[in-house]
C-alpha cells in the first residue's frame, strides 16, 4: 500500500507491505465438505445423490453463546454441492482471482466417489459443479463397491442389497488415507494448485491453466521412520513456501512409540531435506480412550478389534491433515483416521462379523511457534511463543498442558472434539476449526459444526451448527461427518500507494524515464543539456563553453571573457574596460566600447 524512497546509503528505513492473497475481509463466506452414506453417483442405488455434500455459511454465523441453541444454527448453511455432483471430497482450496473454489475426491469408508471417481478434482464456478481435472489412476483405484453391485451381510441381516454392499464397505478399509487426494491449496499467485497424492505420496503442483501439465515430486522420507509408514496429508502456503504435513503411520511396526509427525518446507519446485517441524505422537492427551495408536489394517483390526477400545470406536489414529498459519506461526490440525475407518452405527470390514461400530473421532489442534531460524518449536505444556493458555497443566497436551484447550464439549463431556480441517484469516483473532458437538445445551450430541479459538488465550470464542444428525442414518456424526474448511474471500482490490513513480521535477515522467529529471522543461534549448546542469538553460549551448569559467555559457555570457562579468557596471566588460576597476563612465559621453 506504498512506496518509500530512500537515498542510499541508508539504514533503519521501515516500510510495510501486504500480500494480495492474504486479503479476505472479515466476514467472508466459510464452506466444508460433509458426507453421506452409501452410493453417490445419478443412479437407483444412490439413495442420498440429492444430499448437500458442500455447505457455506458467513465467518459471523453462529453465537458466542454457546448454550443458546437457537442462536448457534443461525443461519441455516446453503447448498454448495451435491452428493451426485462431487461425491467424497476432503481438501478444499480458493482461488480469489477467479472466484472458483476446487475440491479433491477423498477415500472415505461408507460413503462413495462423485462421477469422477478417486482421481477426479472438481472445480464450482458461479454455483455450478464442474469437473476440472481427472488424473485416474494415478491416484489409485476406487475400492468401493460398483454401482448396481449387491452384497450379503450374513452378520447383519439376509439381504441381498447394494446397502449392504456400503454397510461393509471390505475393500475400502485398508486404503483409508492410500488413494485418493489429501489437502489441496492455492498458490499465493492464484497459478498453482497444489495437491497431495495419497497413492504416491507426492506432492502435485498443478497449473490451473493446464492441470494436465501437473508435476509431481514426492515427499522426504523421514529418518526416523519405515518408507511404508510414511503418510502425507496437510497442506499450508505460507509467504509463497508450500509445508506438507505428514505423519509416521506405526502400521507396519504396531509400535505406537514410533508415531511422529513431521512438516516440511517446499520451494521452487524442491523439498527442504530437513522437516521445519518434527514431534512424537505419544504425548499424553488425558484417557486412555484418546492416546494416539497405530494406523490399523483389515489384518492387525483383527488382532485388536476384541478390546473394548476398538469396539467403542476410539482407537484414534493421528492424520496430520490441515496447517494454517497465524503471524507466522503454525496452526496444526490432527485428524482422527478412525472416523473415515468406522462410520454410525456400521458394520465391520468383515461380512460375518455381526458387531456395529461408530467412531468417536479423537482429532486435535496444536499451535507451534516460529523460533526465527527456519523452524518452528511445538507448544509445550500450555505454553507457545511467549503465551500461556489456561491449559497449562490440564493432562492432555505435550509435556502435559494444551494451548487450545477448549476443543470439547462439556455437556455431554467429549474430549478431543477437533475434526481435523481448519482455517485462519489473517488479522482476525481467531483459528476456525471444525468440530462435533459445538453447542452446550440440551444434551446436544451426533452433531457437526465449528468452533472458534481464541489465539492468545486458547479459549472458545464461538460456535456454529453445521449439521443435526440426531437420528439421521445417511450422515456420520462423530464419525468424522466434515472434512476441509475453506474462505471464499473476495479478490483483493486494486491499489495505487501513496507514490507510484519518484517525479523530482513534477513533469508527469517518472525519474526512471525521465530525460531530464531535475528539469520540468526537458531541455527546452535542445541542446543535449538538462536545465539543471546546463551552463545556458534557455539558449542552445551545445558545446557547453564557458571561455571565463564563471558558470555561464560563452552563448549566454554577456561577458564570455570577463568572469567578473563588469563589476563596476560601466556597460564595459573588464576584458576591454580601460579603468577594470573604477567606474569610467563620464555624463553625456557614451560607453568607451561603443566610442
Amino acid at each position: 500500500t506504498t512506496v518509500t524512497f530512500v537515498n542510499a546509503p541508508a539504514t533503519n528505513i521501515n516500510v510495510g507491505f501486504n500480500n494480495p492473497a492474504q486479503y479476505c475481509g472479515s466476514n467472508p463466506n466459510l464452506t466444508t465438505s460433509c458426507y453421506v452414506f452409501g452410493e453417490q453417483n445419478d443412479n437407483s442405488d444412490g439413495v442420498n445423490k440429492d444430499r448437500s455434500v458442500l455447505s457455506a455459511f458467513p465467518y459471523n454465523a453462529g453465537s458466542t453463546n454457546l448454550s443458546d441453541a437457537n442462536a448457534v444454527i443461525s443461519p441455516a448453511p446453503t447448498s454448495q454441492a451435491l452428493a451426485k455432483q462431487i461425491g467424497s471430497v476432503w481438501g478444499l482450496a480458493w482461488n480469489a482471482q477467479s472466484q472458483t473454489l476446487y475440491a479433491g475426491a477423498f477415500l472415505k469408508r461408507h460413503t462413495g466417489f462423485g462421477p469422477g471417481g478417486p482421481g477426479a478434482i472438481y472445480k464450482v464456478e458461479g454455483g455450478a459443479p464442474s469437473l476440472f481435472h481427472n488424473f485416474g489412476a494415478l491416484v489409485g483405484a476406487d475400492p468401493h463397491p460398483a454401482p448396481g453391485t449387491t452384497c450379503l451381510s450374513p452378520g447383519h441381516n439376509a439381504n441381498n442389497t447394494n446397502a449392504n454392499c456400503w454397510l461393509n464397505d471390505t475393500n475400502a478399509f485398508d486404503l483409508v488415507g492410500k488413494v485418493g487426494f489429501g489437502d489441496l491449496e492455492m498458490s499465493d499467485d492464484f497459478s498453482t494448485l497444489y495437491a497431495v497424492n495419497l497413492a504416491t505420496k507426492a506432492l502435485m503442483a498443478i497449473p490451473v491453466g493446464n492441470p494436465s501439465a501437473a508435476v509431481s515430486t514426492p515427499v522426504p522420507v523421514p529418518g526416523s521412520c519405515q518408507s511404508a509408514d510414511v503418510r502425507p496429508f496437510g497442506l499450508g502456503v505460507n509467504d509463497g513456501t508450500v509445508y506438507v504435513g505428514m505423519v509416521c503411520s506405526a502400521e507396519s511396526t504396531q509400535n505406537r512409540n514410533n508415531l511422529r509427525a513431521y512438516v516440511y518446507a517446499f520451494a521452487n519446485g524442491a523439498f527442504n531435506g530437513t522437516p521445519v517441524l518434527d514431534f512424537p505422537l505419544t504425548y499424553n492427551r488425558g484417557s486412555s480412550n484418546t492416546q494416539w495408536q497405530y494406523w490399523l489394517n483389515r489384518t492387525n483390526f483383527g488382532l485388536v478389534f476384541n478390546e473394548d477400545i476398538i469396539t467403542e470406536g476410539k482407537w484414534a489414529q493421528p492424520w496430520l491433515t490441515d496447517i494454517a498459519f497465524d503471524n507466522g506461526n503454525m496452526i496444526l490440525a490432527l485428524r482422527d483416521r478412525n472416523g473415515d475407518l468406522f462410520g454410525t452405527v456400521a458394520g465391520g470390514p468383515d461380512s460375518s462379523d455381526s458387531a456395529t461400530y461408530t467412531a468417536f473421532s479423537r482429532g486435535d489442534t496444536l499451535r507451534a511457534c516460529a523460533d526465527g531460524n527456519g523452524s518452528w518449536q511445538l507448544e509445550t505444556n500450555g505454553a507457545c511463543g511467549g503465551l500461556t493458555t489456561a491449559g497449562v497443566g490440564n493432562g492432555q497436551g505435550p509435556s502435559g498442558g494444551e494451548y487450545y484447550f477448549q476443543d470439547q464439549q462439556f455437556d455431554p463431556p467429549h474430549n478431543e472434539t477437533s475434526l481435523g480441517g481448519h482455517l485462519q484469516i489473517p488479522g482476525l483473532p481467531d483459528v476456525v476449526s471444525l468440530v462435533y458437538n459445538p453447542i452446550e445445551a440440551n444434551d446436544a450430541r451426533s452433531d457437526g459444526g465449528v468452533k472458534w479459538f481464541n489465539n492468545q488465550t486458547g479459549l472458545t470464542s464461538r460456535g456454529y451448527l453445521i449439521f443435526d444428525g440426531s437420528g439421521e442414518v445417511a450422515l456420520f456424526d462423530k464419525a468424522n461427518g466434515l472434512g476441509d474448511l475453506e474462505a471464499l474471500c473476495p479478490a483483493a482490490p486494486l491499489e495505487i500507494g501513496n507514490r507510484v513513480w519518484q517525479d523530482t521535477d513534477g513533469d508527469g515522467i517518472g525519474d526512471d524515464c525521465d530525460p531530464c529529471p531535475r528539469d520540468a522543461a526537458n531541455d527546452s534549448d535542445v541542446d543535449s543539456s538538462c536545465a539543471d546542469v546546463d551552463n545556458c538553460p534557455t539558449t542552445a549551448n551545445p558545446e557547453q563553453i564557458d571561455g571565463d569559467s564563471d558558470g555561464a555559457g560563452d552563448a549566454c555570457d554577456p561577458c564570455p571573457f570577463d568572469p567578473g562579468n563588469d563589476l563596476e557596471d560601466d556597460g564595459t566588460c573588464d576584458d576591454i574596460d580601460v579603468c577594470p576597476l573604477g567606474d569610467d563612465a563620464i555624463p553625456g559621453v557614451p560607453p568607451e566600447k561603443n566610442l
